[in-house]
């Protein structure tokens, strides 16, 4: 039997007796009972109860919300109850619905579901620092650090080593990472001082998105465990996200810069992804990982899509670039427009005036020529043309298939390769890297220092 939280979590099932349970909802719903907690990986988390309660349920009935709107916050259940060795128990956004009424029985039976359930009980373990112990996947699988195991056997004892773990050091405190499986691996962190206090998601949120941007992938969290000097804090992410098989171009690439770069670029994403800018990037580039299994044309939307936001989030604390126009110019046209509205169509009148008023509005192809004149990030007239075309071939709808035009279709890959890279590159110069990396716009994908030479600021 499995003792370790993480084991628990790595095994996919756990089962929990509730003796006691309390189901509420805001003032009008108050049920007592007792039930019993499932949870199968690729089935959910479950519980299975029976409670008292059934004339509060039956008033809730009538308490019907429209079909396609979202259920407000007060309309969830809010479940707790207590196990038979102390644990207080927490169920997560749980509908009001799964429950059985029959007939004359005082008794409510339930079957509900939860994305997620937290457990605490006061710490068992004394002490001043405050420790995470989280299971993730897919892991890298590149590491850089080994292990080495000592098997004692009168006749078959020997010594085995393997590169299986990494280590970073963040703001956050000391991170270290080590392969349990093919699909999962444990991430440790060791809270600074400064940190202590800090929410655990949001530490291993920037976990799981910096190793998503190094692997180029998404890297999802099952579950973890929050070890204080007050409280021991276990949680459980039940909603089934199954790993992509594929993946975009990693900015370290495959070679040996990855070996070397990880762990530095690693701290400093985790950092990154702390910040408030950091998670409207990583908010972005979700949407990237998300569709490494998708259909080529999907790849290429989005791709698109990201770099605009990226784009235009990168550039949001610097001075405008030349828009193209002088504010003569636009007085100029609004004058014209004005002294020749009676002679035009008020439909175009209303589209000139729509234009003009827009004129000021940061625009991704704007910031993309300014960098290409102000050689920043050596952007080039071939990355700015990329950029473009994906994006209006696919907002149009102009699509080709892999088994249509075979010289149209590369040229969608090779627009659909410089933008990835574009996304990289910006990326990496939001975080502040200073190391090498891999160049997918160049032949033969070089390894390159990065920040790149004759690199103007944003």
């Amino acid at each position: 039997m499995f003792d370790h939280w993480l084991d628990i979590l790595q095994r996919g099932n756990y089962d929990l007796a509730l003796p006691t349970l309390t189901i509420t909802r805001g003032t009008a719903i108050h049920c007592q009972g007792s039930g019993w907690l499932t949870w199968q990986q690729g089935s959910g988390l479950v519980l299975r109860a029976t409670t008292n309660g059934v004339n509060a349920l039956f008033a809730a009935m009538a308490d019907d919300h429209e079909v396609g709107q979202l259920l407000p916050r007060e309309s969830f259940l809010s479940v707790s109850g207590t196990s038979q060795d102390e644990w207080c128990v927490n169920l997560t956004q749980v509908p009001l619905d799964g429950y059985h009424i029959h007939g004359p029985s005082p008794h409510v039976v339930w079957n509900l579901s939860s994305p997620g359930v937290t457990l605490s009980r006061p710490a068992r373990r004394r002490g001043k620092n405050r420790k995470l112990h989280a299971l993730f996947g897919p892991p890298p699988e590149t590491w850089v650090r080994g292990t080495e195991t000592e098997v004692r056997h009168p006749d078959f004892g020997r010594r085995i080593g393997a590169l299986d773990w990494l280590e970073a050091t963040t703001s956050a405190g000391r991170v270290v990472v080590r392969k349990r499986t093919d699909d999962w691996c444990e991430v440790v962190v060791y809270l600074s001082e400064a940190a202590v206090t800090r929410n655990a998601f949001d530490v291993l949120n920037a976990v799981g998105r910096a190793f998503s941007f190094v692997l180029g992938r998404r890297v999802h969290l099952r579950g973890y465990e929050d070890f204080t000097p007050e409280t021991d804090i276990r949680y459980l992410y039940a909603a089934e996200i199954r790993p992509t098989r594929n993946g975009l171009y990693q900015p370290l690439g495959r070679s040996d810069v990855f070996r070397t770069s990880i762990e530095p670029l690693l701290g400093l994403a985790i950092n990154f992804f702390l910040t408030e800018r950091g998670t409207q990037v990583a908010r972005h580039m979700h949407l990237c990982w998300d569709t490494a299994d998708n259909d080529i044309q999907t790849q290429m939307s989005t791709a698109s899509i990201v770099a605009e936001g990226l784009l235009l989030l990168a550039t949001s604390r610097a001075q405008p670039p030349d828009p193209g126009f002088t504010p003569q110019d636009r007085e100029a046209a609004s004058r014209w427009l004005r002294e020749n509205e009676q002679t035009l169509s008020p439909r175009f009148v209303a589209r000139v005036r729509g234009l003009l008023g827009t004129l000021n509005h940061r625009r991704p192809i704007d910031v993309l020529q300014d960098w290409r004149q102000r050689s920043v990030l050596c952007v080039t007239q071939d990355d700015v043309e990329a950029w473009r075309e994906l994006r209006n071939s696919t907002a149009h709808a102009r699509l080709v298939e892999p088994g249509g035009n075979r010289q149209q279709f590369q040229t969608r890959l090779d627009y659909l390769r410089r933008v990835l890279n574009l996304l990289n590159r910006v990326v990496l110069m939001m975080m502040g890297y200073n190391g090498q990396y891999t160049d997918y716009s160049s032949p033969g994908w070089p390894d390159c220092a990065f920040p790149l030479p004759q690199t103007g600021a944003i």
